[in-house]
């Protein structure tokens, strides 16, 4: 696998800021069709307290390979997404099956007020 490339943020190019925490996951999502992608995220938190993530698509083969890799004491947690649209605001919710099924968490963004029928 290669290395993440280095971290874009001025700041960070520019002083001694080492690399305190790093982790990362992979995720695969299908779409209605069934179709699905990969991809990979890093996560780097540097001595200045600055997180970066680098993220990055990665094939079937490489999903499969770090599935097989993978922390077995971490939960895989699977979920179901639903987005649309209501007065400019963009909502998403999120249905998580495992590991906590049954628990629904609502995004939003925008400058929108949550409708009065989903509170």
């Amino acid at each position: 696998p290669k290395d993440p490339p280095p971290p874009s943020s001025p700041s960070l190019r520019s002083s001694n800021a080492s690399i305190v925490r790093e982790y990362s996951f992979i995720r695969r999502r299908t779409n209605s069709d069934s179709l699905r992608s990969h991809g990979q995220t890093t996560v780097q938190t540097y001595s200045t307290g600055e997180t970066v993530e680098i993220k990055r698509i990665v094939n079937s083969r490489e999903y499969e390979n770090a599935m097989r890799r993978r922390d077995p004491r971490r939960h895989v947690v699977r979920q179901e997404r639903w987005s649309f649209l209501i007065e400019g605001g963009s909502f998403t919710v999120h249905k998580y099956l495992s590991p906590r099924a049954g628990l629904c968490v609502l995004h939003s963004q925008g400058k929108c007020e949550v409708p009065d029928w989903m509170g």
